[in-house]
């Protein structure tokens, strides 16, 4: 849009500059002859007040007056003698506005600012939307395109249709798009993970070699860049590193709203991880199964942590996952579930496991709460899963 203001100063200029000009021209002979009068009649003045005074005699008097009244004859006649040039019409300013803005428009248009002002405008139409339809992306998609037609390097534009192409389906125009952004910011992790991603679905959901290395070298720069973290999980969950995909994962989960649409799915894949590297010994941990009464409310948050048995008021470990859906609830304990990373199961050897039904979704325990615990074990012993039932309320 800098453009258009700057297009606009411009030619808002030139237009005041014609208008000014037009209005400007040399004033009439009419005008001049007024001019001339007025002279005459002040220097006459001034002779009458001298012959008063006793300055002049009337010879002499007379004498000047016919000089003055000769003169204004001889500067009228040369007046009306003299070329005219007449100021502008209503019409002749009014055509050049005109053409000053059909000027602009043009010259705009060949800018490419034109397309870019209707992204814009359709941009702020579908701000209200919270989905689009496939009219308004593949719109909003054609607008784009037309607009880099004339700005190939713009990066925000480049970057929507990126994303519109992966809305689309369109993943071959997705990593070429995010190819050229890369270009522009070479070490900018996002666009490292947009592109590995897009690389990813161009792959009918194959990792290549390319992408593992963006995603890689995106959690390098960004160890918190959580499209990069969930694809590595993926990643390491399909090559069975499932203690890798356990700690991608972990990190991925520490960046999310606990109650973000994906954090569920991430937890319960997670889960699964530590359950198959807990068989494969891979993997140091506890499972906890939860049973519940058959009329458990279906909301709030489920809460399992381990607690060290010789006291300490901060968990070992926590896992938080949501009671709808089937019961009984599986969930592995592991030291990567640690709140702080100088606080957790590897620190000890005997712990006493809590499940905790928040109904207000609070880690805090509160009134109305069901809760069930288990009594003091070597989780490192421990051979099986821990049965932890919720038949206590809190007052």
């Amino acid at each position: 849009m800098t453009e258009l203001y700057v297009l606009v100063a411009v030619f808002g200029a030139g237009f005041v500059a014609a208008v000014w000009w037009a209005l400007s021209v040399s004033p009439s002979p009419s005008g001049r002859a007024v001019a001339g009068s007025d002279v005459f009649r002040q220097r006459l003045q001034e002779l009458d007040a001298e012959r008063e005074r006793g300055a002049l005699d009337e010879a002499l008097f007379q004498q000047l007056k016919t000089d003055l009244e000769r003169q204004l004859l001889e500067e009228s006649t040369a007046a009306e003698q003299a070329p005219r040039r007449e100021g502008l019409g209503l019409l002749t300013v009014a055509g050049l506005a005109l053409l000053f803005l059909l000027v602009g428009l043009g010259v705009y248009r060949q800018l490419g600012a034109w397309p870019e002002l209707e992204v814009r405008q359709l941009q702020q139409s579908l701000e209200g939307k919270r989905r689009f339809s496939p009219e308004d992306i593949t719109e909003l998609s054609e607008a784009i395109e037309t607009s880099l037609h004339f700005r190939p390097d713009n990066p925000e534009l480049r970057y929507w249709y990126a994303q519109l192409a992966v809305e689309q389906g369109d993943y071959s125009a997705a990593v070429e798009s995010y190819r050229a952004l890369l270009a522009q910011a070479p070490d900018n992790p996002a666009i490292m993970a947009q592109l590995a991603q897009a690389l990813f679905l161009e792959a009918e959901r194959r990792l290549s070699p390319e992408a593992r290395e963006l995603m890689e070298r995106a959690v390098a720069l960004q160890p918190n860049q959580t499209t990069a973290l969930g694809m590595l999980g993926m990643d390491a969950f399909e090559r069975e590193d499932y203690p890798a995909a356990v700690d991608y994962w972990s990190t991925l989960l520490s960046n999310l709203h606990p109650q973000a649409p994906q954090a569920e799915i991430i937890r319960q894949a997670q889960t699964r991880a530590k359950q198959l590297a807990l068989a494969s010994g891979d993997l140091a941990g506890i499972e906890v199964v939860v049973e519940a009464p058959a009329d458990i409310p279906q909301q709030g948050v489920l809460y399992v942590f381990a607690k060290a048995a010789d006291g300490g008021a901060l968990p070992l470990a926590v896992v938080r996952s949501s009671p709808a859906g089937e019961w009984p609830k599986r969930v592995v304990l592991t030291p990567a579930d640690a709140m702080r990373a100088d606080i957790s199961l590897s620190q000890h050897e005997k712990i006493q496991l809590t499940a905790r039904l928040s109904l207000s979704g609070a880690v805090t325990a509160g009134s109305g709460d069901l809760q069930g615990e288990s009594g003091v074990l070597r989780w490192r012993e421990h051979e099986g899963p821990v049965r932890l039932v919720l038949d206590k309320r809190i007052p």
